[in-house]
């Protein structure tokens, strides 16, 4: 409903989107396409398909296509009327085929017109001609039920041409057309879509003819109350008969309906419980359309009249003179009928459906202008009453939208306002908590727009006691609302009043920042729009009571959260308001019962005391006291247990922090109350505080622990100097809790300790700190003890306490350690049910090297510790990540590696300006920026690292991983990446080939590596890569023969086995002895194996490789044998029936049978 606002300033910006056209930019090329269906018809189709792409755009718009629709509509009618036979030039077609496509395909043309400007407009620009009538219903009748869009526009062309004023007995003097007329729109009454509602208009238009009126009307009204009333008639059969009578009764005479509202009265007032909402809505607006027929159509002289307020009139200041309000000269009679027919729409206002709520609310405002001034009180009386406590969401929605339509007509009198504004101001922040959310949102908007429809029917002088109230709650409503759609309403209501009443507070100023668009993002609208606002003393107070009252305790947490920094940003504003009245409330609703209440409470107060201590407050005494002991008091009454005490300990732990960094001196001791009845006990104070933040740390929420370890962080640097035993008694605390701690949530809290401990009291231990966090990175043995976020926690740990102790801690003797340990975690690949866990460990890793990195190169006196070896290791490890299948990883690695070779500082990193020059050249070839997690751009770039020696092995690492993996993107773009670059760099193969065997040694044994291995290998060789390294003049291939059979022995993995087959039948290719070789390990170990899905396999594999090279091998004769036995063969029979088919391939090839070597035990 606040569509309909007008937004002061909006269209002009919007002239700026290209979402937005300002005039009909394709009308020759609409009007182009129309005539040319005259001389092709068989591009009808297309013709539609172009229109529809191009009409598409004006939907939002449809305005626009007015100057060009005449002709439009002219021109496609033309061709309808050919198409289904109206006039001498009927088109002839072929078959019926043709002229059913065809004649669609021109009508749906048609349909497209009203569906984009609406039929009411198209309608009226259709032709009309008398003549038509009879044709144009034949036509009708033949129309077949799939081309709905056909019979929907005929139906509406017969509408337009039936209300020419013309007898029917001249078309048809048997009379015969109308009764096939009214038959046949009923029949298409009880068929779904649109058709029905153009069968219903045209219905209507037939049976309110002067001549049919008499004769069919009452005849209709009977057929549709009865109809109706029978429980076997289908809801569009309901349907489409009660859009027919509104209809109907909407453009009727109204003496001619007065005799036909008795059949349908009773039926009309008779509340039933329909389920339906369209039958519902049609029902409303029915009972209005009764209520209006009743009455005679009138103004009445009592209602509001303001004068339209002018930029003169602002500019003069003048005053509006009130218009003299004079009583009806004649009495109004109101039928009985008109009692309960209020009823009704009253009881409409509380329905459950938005669109009855709304169809009831229109009714009321048009019934209510034509009664008396008194029954028009009473009706504003009952809405009033409608917005009590006890009412529901539904009927405060439509109470609002049915007060806006009053008072859009004048008939929400000035007298009635001061009990209205109040009902609207609750309206405006109604917020109902259901469950897990709450209902309100609609009440609200409808709140807004009754501030609107204010604006434009009160006079300056009647609402200025009110716009101070109003003005302030719309712009509460405007910055503050979670629903955008009520931000903008609020924004636009609060628009429509500066512009029309001209005396809102600091309007024109308010408006320049908060409008349709900086308020459609919540984060801008709370911390930027309201900053702005609250420099204007008018709204500050009201701004800063509005989020204490409603939105520290509302339902959504993140509204919480974002309420305790929009507080904390206004506190500037008003220092001695936040202090006396804000600060007080919020430390009594900590302890609050309400979950949603003390949790916000708290984070408001931990955001505005830090802001205070920012702008130069000094914490009084009493009010440091009161600070002191809410995390004691929070404790002693248990609220971090039950549900919702996550959120709590996430906000003790934020205020812990805000706290130490406010400088709130702590006293040595402080009264705890004891659990165990009321007695106050002594503890010492650091003590209190520390133990809530290890038990915090030890939670299993991550969020939890990350707040932990950023409050222990500033309670450290604040307090631990006051007691330096203390501290170092938490640090050996800390540091055995990690070693001894087998709960991997302590585990994770514990290793992000380590590094945020102030550098004087971790430095003493950090050899021994850095020992228990490397060994934390070990997968431990237990499956149920692994944790990968403890063993990313643990790798933040280290660098953090590296970057914490500095050269104090770092030296020669642990320097090497630390980093082989970061590099060890770029190895993480464990998995559990998530998935590859071990990707956060690996990207940790990847960040912490960078940080390693910068620390040892921007320290002076660590820069000897950051040796040529190092930097080669660092950045194998790096180029190894930047070439996996994970984008993130990939993403987050390509950042780092740029960032180390970019930094100036940064030594003994080899092949560092080759790297550089690398990536700014692919920079500029991509317009500067690197998507680094896309795979078509990363390996076109870390290929090339494959020609530096030192990177290769690590690089191929990487490719292996992403051309073995199962994502089909990161697979062809490794894949081509790759390929392309070794058939084009020949030099390399050699190198490229040992480092495979290389890694196949490495990897021995491991699936993770070899089962990509045997992949990426057989699509090398597949793409005759290493076609050129064939024996004798090389044993690349033997080698590689032997890593693979000594992995497929004994194995239970079917699917190593059948990537080996794929690799076996790529090696057939080489030169002996390799060739033979591999077809022993084929014959014997994959076509004898005991698993039937390899045999299959690997029979299939080797009949395709056979046909495509076997002719290289074999002769004619003997390769015919081998097809024969291999498609012939069922390999899925038991495998000691298959020895003889085994046997046969050796004795046809001529392979030697390989001799089984006699395993002998070893000597004791």
């Amino acid at each position: 409903m606040i569509s309909e606002i007008n937004e002061i300033g909006v269209e002009e910006q919007r002239s700026e989107d290209e979402c937005f056209q300002s005039f009909f930019v394709e009308h020759m090329e609409v009007l182009e396409l129309i005539n040319s269906l005259e001389t092709s018809l068989d591009s009808a189709q297309q013709v539609h398909n172009q229109l529809n792409k191009i009409l598409s755009k004006y939907q939002e718009q449809c305005q626009l296509l007015d100057p060009h629709l005449t002709q439009m509509v002219a021109s496609v009618m033309r061709i309808a009327k050919k198409v289904i036979g109206l006039g001498e030039d009927k088109i002839v077609f072929s078959n019926l085929d043709q002229e059913k496509k065809l004649r669609h395909s021109v009508f749906q043309i048609i349909y497209l017109l009203t569906k984009v400007r609406g039929f009411k407009v198209v309608t009226k620009l259709f032709p009309h001609d008398i003549s038509d009538l009879e044709p144009l219903f034949k036509a009708y009748k033949n129309i077949n039920t799939t081309e709905w869009e056909t019979k929907y526009i005929i139906l509406l062309w017969l509408s337009i041409i039936v209300i020419n004023p013309f007898d029917l007995i001249i078309v048809d003097p048997t009379n015969q057309l109308p009764n096939d007329m009214i038959m046949a729109a009923k029949s298409q009454l009880a068929e779904p879509g649109k058709p029905r509602d153009a069968a219903a208009v045209f219905l209507s238009k037939l049976l309110t003819r002067p001549d049919m009126v008499k004769e069919h009307l009452h005849d209709f009204m009977k057929w549709a109350i009865e109809t109706i009333n029978q429980d076997s008639t289908s809801t569009f059969l309901k349907a489409g008969i009660l859009r027919t009578i509104v209809t109907i009764f909407k453009i009727g005479k109204r003496e001619e309906l007065l005799h036909v509202i008795p059949i349908i009265y009773d039926f009309a007032v008779n509340e039933k419980e329909v389920s339906n909402s369209m039958l519902k809505h049609l029902s409303i607006k029915l009972i209005q359309r009764l209520g209006l027929t009743f009455l005679k159509p009138r103004v009445v002289s009592w209602r509001y009249h303001t004068t339209r307020l002018t930029l003169s009139h602002l500019k003069k200041n003048q005053q509006i003179k009130k218009p003299k309000i004079e009583e009806d000269d004649e009495e109004i009679e109101v039928p009985e009928e008109i009692e309960q027919i209020i009823t009704n729409l009253l009881n409409g206002l509380r329905d459950k459906d938005t669109i009855v709520r709304w169809s009831s609310a229109k009714g009321i405002g048009r019934i209510t202008l034509r009664l008396t001034k008194q029954l028009g009180d009473e009706i504003v009386e009952s809405i009033c009453e409608l917005m009590s406590p006890n009412e529901d969401d539904n009927s405060w929605h439509g109470s609002s939208l049915a007060l806006a339509e009053l008072a859009r007509r004048g008939l929400l009198l000035p007298e009635r306002l001061s009990q209205v504004i109040p009902l609207i101001e609750k309206s405006l922040i109604y917020d109902v908590r259901k469950g897990t959310h709450s209902v309100g949102a609609h009440v609200r908007d409808a709140a807004c727009y009754v501030c609107w429809a204010f604006a434009r029917a009160y006079a300056p002088d009647v609402v200025k006691p009110y716009m101070h109230a109003l003005a302030k709650g719309l712009i509460q409503i405007a910055v503050y609302d979670r629903e955008v759609n009520c931000r903008r309403a609020a924004a636009a209501a609060f628009q429509e009043n500066v512009g029309r009443q001209g005396n809102f507070p600091h309007g024109i100023d308010i408006l320049t920042k908060a409008d349709y668009f900086t308020l459609c993002n919540r984060n801008n609208a709370y911390l930027n729009v309201s900053h702005y606002i609250s420099q204007f003393p008018e709204y500050c107070q009201g701004l800063i009571s509005f989020l204490l009252e409603t939105k520290t305790t509302h339902w959504d947490k993140s509204i919480r959260e974002l309420t305790a920094k929009t507080l904390a940003k206004l506190c500037e504003r008003d220092i001695n308001f936040m202090v006396d009245d804000i600060l007080p409330k919020l430390i009594e609703r900590t302890l609050s019962v309400d979950l949603n209440t003390r949790h916000g409470a708290l984070l408001a107060l931990s955001e505005i005391i830090l802001s205070l201590c920012n702008n130069g407050f000094n914490f009084s005494e009493e009010l440091q006291t009161k600070l002191r002991s809410v995390v004691p008091e929070i404790e002693a009454k248990r609220l971090y247990r039950g549900k919702g005490g996550e959120i709590m300990r996430e906000s003790v732990c934020r205020y812990i922090e805000c706290m130490s960094l406010c400088h709130i001196p702590l006293p040595k001791t402080i009264a705890v109350s004891s659990s165990l009845g009321n007695r106050q006990l002594k503890k010492k104070t650091l003590s209190v505080f520390q133990e809530t933040l290890d038990e915090n740390l030890k939670h299993p929420n991550n969020e939890i622990i990350e707040l932990a370890v950023n409050a222990l962080k500033a309670f450290a640097n604040e307090y631990y100097v006051n007691d330096e035993e203390f501290a170092k008694e938490i640090v050996k605390k800390h540091i055995q809790s990690l070693s001894k701690e087998i709960n991997p949530a302590a585990r994770r809290g514990f290793a992000l300790s380590l590094g945020v401990f102030p550098k004087e009291f971790i430095s003493p231990f950090f050899d021994e700190a850095v020992d228990v966090l490397i060994s934390k990175l070990e997968l431990e043995e237990d499956k149920e003890l692994q944790d990968a976020e403890a063993r990313r926690n643990a790798v933040y740990g280290i660098i953090s306490l590296c970057e914490n102790v500095g050269k104090d801690g770092i030296s020669e003797n642990n320097a090497d350690k630390i980093f082989k340990a970061l590099v060890k975690a770029t190895n993480d690949y464990g998995v559990d049910k998530r998935g590859d866990v071990g990707s956060w460990v690996r990207e940790a890793a990847v960040l912490s090297l960078e940080r390693w990195c910068k620390l040892l190169n921007g320290t002076p006196e660590l820069q000897s510790l950051f040796t040529v070896e190092m930097g080669a290791a660092l950045m194998s490890a790096l180029l190894r990540q930047a070439n996996e299948k994970i984008d993130k990883v990939r993403d987050t690695t390509g950042k780092t590696i740029y960032n180390i070779l970019n930094n100036s500082t940064t030594q003994n990193i080899p092949f560092k300006s080759e790297l550089l020059k690398l990536i700014e050249e692919y920079q500029e070839s991509d317009d500067g920026i690197i998507d680094w997690s896309s795979p078509e751009k990363t390996y076109q770039l870390f290929v090339n690292c494959i020609g530096m020696d030192i990177y290769r092995c690590s690089t191929l690492n990487g490719f292996i991983l992403s051309m073995g993996g199962m994502s089909s993107h990161v697979f062809k773009s490794s894949t081509n990446a790759l390929v392309d670059y070794l058939k084009s760099h020949t030099e390399v193969l050699e190198k490229v080939a040992q480092d495979i065997l290389q890694i196949s040694v490495e990897f021995a044994l491991d699936d993770r590596v070899i089962l990509p291995l045997l992949k990426s290998f057989s699509q090398l060789l597949s793409y005759g890569i290493f076609e050129s390294i064939q024996p004798p003049s090389s044993d690349f291939s033997e080698k590689i023969l032997i890593n693979i059979t000594k992995e497929i022995t004994n194995c239970n993995n079917v699917q190593k086995i059948m990537l080996a087959v794929d690799v076996f039948c790529e090696l057939i290719k080489f030169n002996n002895p390799t060739r033979e070789k591999t077809f022993q390990r084929l014959f014997t170990s994959c076509l004898s194996s005991r698993f039937p899905k390899v045999r299959e396999y690997t029979g299939n594999q080797l009949y395709g490789a056979l046909q495509v090279i076997g002719d290289i091998m074999f002769t004619d004769e003997i390769l015919d044998k081998v097809l024969e036995i291999l498609c012939s063969t069922t390999w899925t029979e038991p495998a000691t029936t298959l020895k003889t088919a085994v046997d046969n391939l050796y004795d046809i090839t001529s392979i030697p049978k390989p001799v089984m070597k006699k395993v002998t035990q070893p000597q004791q």
